[in-house]
């Protein structure tokens, strides 16, 4: 959270939900007193798909919509997780990977007001900085789409930046994403 106030994302690193302490990645899990009513179960795969909906919960209040009570996200999530079984069997640690790869665009106007969202599952990448600039491709991609001409990118992993800033051709592992 203090990355996202940092950046001017949110103006503020409190708890959307509790909305008394400051929320860290573990306080959204395990310290916030609201998300108690959720569940109980140990499970890995229900607590994953719990994890996923009280993060979707934040970002859905983050930018001002309305979102499910809480005492629904429980419910829900065993809902999506019985959807998954049905299916096929999943191991927690795939499920996590498939719950993790949807990176998300937000393309705001100078005032800081949401134009245009998108969110897209795209295919597990070898690294985290191949996913980055998976992730960066799209948004670039997603602006065209959209209309937008001037932007201005922001990212969490300066190397990925870094290498796009530096434009030309890239010798880094993921550099045919990102020369273009």
């Amino acid at each position: 959270m203090d990355n996202l106030t940092r950046r001017h994302i949110v103006d503020e690193n409190m708890c959307p939900v509790c909305k008394t302490e400051t929320e860290d990645p573990l306080h959204m899990v395990l310290g916030c007193p609201e998300v108690e009513q959720v569940s109980e179960d140990n499970r890995a795969e229900l607590f994953i798909c719990i994890a996923r909906s009280l993060w979707q919960q934040r970002n859905t209040l983050r930018i001002g919509l309305l979102s499910p009570p809480l005492n629904l996200v429980g419910p829900q999530a065993a809902s999506f997780c019985r959807t998954i079984s049905m299916h096929k069997k999943i191991s927690p640690q795939a499920l996590l990977r498939l719950l993790l790869r949807t990176p998300g665009v937000i393309i705001r106007d100078r005032n800081g007001e949401v134009i245009a969202a998108m969110s897209e599952c795209i295919p597990l990448p070898n690294s985290v900085l191949e996913f980055k600039a998976m992730a960066c491709r799209r948004a670039v991609k997603f602006a065209y789409e959209v209309g937008i001409q001037e932007v201005i990118f922001e990212g969490d992993s300066l190397t990925v930046i870094q290498a796009i800033n530096k434009g030309g051709a890239s010798e880094a592992p993921y550099g045919n994403l990102i020369d273009y």
